[in-house]
């Protein structure tokens, strides 16, 4: 067990540009065991080489998948992507299976696409945290394409922190795919390594002072539970500005944003939850243009209490709120039971079972 595992985390990434060494085994278990077969000479003989040719079949059709997968392939110990050209090789995107992490119009490299058009949560809370302040401290958990650096402007500042060396290489300052960070008027920083650790080195150290921190380090639709606990949250307050806002990217098949909540009630913080298009939200999506949930959070209601949060909010959390009334008050229930449904997870303590009964009985678009 431990030489296999080792082989699929060092070896496999250097052979094999996308998932074959699975496949590969398969195979390898169906020689072996036909190799026994051809000593067996019982009259069982004939019916044990139907599970060996399922596993020729099984083995033979994972590798025609792999093979046929879009696009041109990248791996490293953290996972595979592949750079697709769409569009009549007019867009570039980059794939995490079927996710979609990024994408880039070539012809317009700084266009808002994907996840972050000016409608959804992250193009609001970049649109109020800018207001009053002629340049941005931004920090960004999880690189992808760089769609967020789209939004930057001459003078301001961000740091990405990204774990993969290969993303960093596709997408990175000095890209050899995608041209976003690139072009981007702001000056940009690349920490290679875990977010988390790194963000919790930085706050011994007095912390970054971000006027908005995006967590958007997902790989492919699996939960980074580590980056969702109590713990984590207050190592990003901790590099926050008191009257910045931490921007949490919820878009996934599960209740993510309910989980959210719960984290933000725990630690009395104040939350909108705005999807892209949604009921409160009725912005209209272009062909490039991905449906989007996102939380912000802050520390006080009055950096919540704008109208760019407040009307097209799904729902709000605001602790000891002033008492309103109309569709406020609705958003405000609304947000308080959500975060009730969930408990907050820890380092100690997390569990996907009640995300995905709730997701059974209500499943998240996505």
């Amino acid at each position: 067990g431990l030489l296999g595992g080792l082989a699929v985390l060092l070896g496999a990434p250097r052979i094999f540009n996308r998932y074959y060494e699975l496949p590969a085994s398969v195979l390898l278990l169906a020689g072996v065991a036909f190799l026994n077969l051809r000593r067996d000479a019982g009259r069982w003989r004939r019916f044990k080489t139907l599970p060996v040719f399922g596993l020729v079949l099984l083995g033979s059709a994972q590798i025609l998948h792999e093979a046929g997968m879009p696009g041109q392939s990248y791996r490293d110990a953290y996972g595979m992507v592949q750079v697709d050209v769409q569009r009549e090789g007019r867009v570039k995107v980059l794939l995490d299976g079927r996710t979609v992490h990024g994408l880039e119009r070539l012809d317009d490299p700084l266009a808002k696409v994907a996840y972050y058009q000016p409608e959804s949560g992250i193009g609001r809370a970049l649109a109020v945290a800018r207001r009053g302040k002629p340049t941005l401290k931004l920090g960004v958990l999880g690189l992808g394409v760089g769609n967020v650096l789209a939004y930057g402007q001459a003078g301001d500042q961000a740091s990405i922190y990204e774990i993969s060396p290969k993303i960093v290489r596709l997408a990175g300052p000095a890209a050899e795919q995608f041209s976003v960070v690139r072009r981007s008027p702001a000056r940009t920083e690349i920490r290679v390594g875990d977010g988390r650790f790194t963000l919790e080195q930085e706050g011994k150290q007095g912390g970054k002072g971000f006027d908005l921190l995006l967590v958007d380090a997902f790989s492919g639709g699996n939960l980074p539970w580590h980056l969702l606990t109590r713990e984590a949250f207050a190592t990003y307050l901790r590099n926050l500005d008191y009257q910045g806002y931490l921007v949490v990217n919820a878009t996934n098949r599960l209740p993510v944003d309910r989980l959210i909540l719960a984290n933000a009630l725990a630690m009395n913080l104040c939350a909108a939850v705005i999807e892209c298009p949604g009921a409160d939200n009725r912005a209209v999506l272009g062909p490039l243009e991905r449906h989007s949930v996102f939380v912000v959070l802050c520390r006080n209601w009055a950096a919540l209490d704008h109208p760019e949060f407040l009307s097209s909010a799904r729902a709000l959390l605001v602790p000891g709120a002033p008492p309103t009334g109309g569709a406020l008050a609705q958003k405000m229930a609304a947000g308080l039971a959500s975060a009730r449904q969930v408990q907050p997870w820890t380092d100690d303590r997390n569990s996907l079972s009640r995300l995905l009964l709730l997701s059974a009985s209500a499943p998240a678009r996505y």
